[in-house]
């Protein structure tokens, strides 16, 4: 039918869009905040043994959501205090991954909210396209918003099906307690 090519040709320019933002997030040079943010990274790394010990860690210690995720895949990757600028796209991954989150999940509560499926399509591809949101989707720790707005929109979605699920099963514990628990990542 006419409403499924409008989907899907919606979708796959949804994935080509999103698919332009890969490469520079690999390629481009630190920009924004990053060096200051790679600094302070690269700082919190070196410190790292005495996180848990009676020794200070530096002034610049930072403790955002963003900046600890950028910390575990530092670890994970195997980055060190020498080459956290070379690696720098496999942090800006992560974070273009929160942002892919963010526009599937925020596609996904405005099928379930609004019936008409081309409002829904049209609003995809003005998040997809919206020059603010294609910038800061590779920005590393810089771009908190990222996650922040991935974070927001889980909850509004776990709220949303709470709500739903309330009409149908009469409970609500497990879904607000996940709702709170998605929301304090958001502060």
């Amino acid at each position: 039918t006419d409403n499924q090519v409008i989907r899907i040709s919606f979708l796959l320019f949804f994935f080509f869009l999103i698919s332009l933002r890969f490469y520079p997030a690999f390629t481009l040079p630190i920009f924004m905040d990053e060096g200051d943010d790679l600094y302070i990274l690269s700082q919190d790394i070196a410190a790292l043994p005495q996180f848990f010990s009676d020794q200070s860690t530096h002034a610049w210690d930072q403790s955002r959501l963003p900046h600890m995720i950028a910390a575990v895949v530092v670890g994970i990757t195997g980055m060190e205090t020498t080459n956290v600028f070379e690696r720098l796209g496999n942090v800006r991954l992560v974070f273009l991954l929160f942002h892919v989150g963010f526009l599937i999940i925020s596609y996904r509560l405005l099928r379930s909210v609004l019936q008409d499926q081309l409002s829904v399509l049209l609003y995809l591809l003005l998040l997809v396209s919206s020059c603010y949101l294609a910038s800061f989707s590779i920005a590393m720790m810089t771009s908190g918003d990222t996650v922040y707005m991935f974070f927001h929109i889980f909850a509004l979605k776990i709220f949303y099906d709470g709500l739903r699920s309330a009409e149908r099963s009469g409970g609500l514990f497990h879904r607000f307690l996940l709702f709170s628990l998605v929301m304090a990542c958001c502060i």
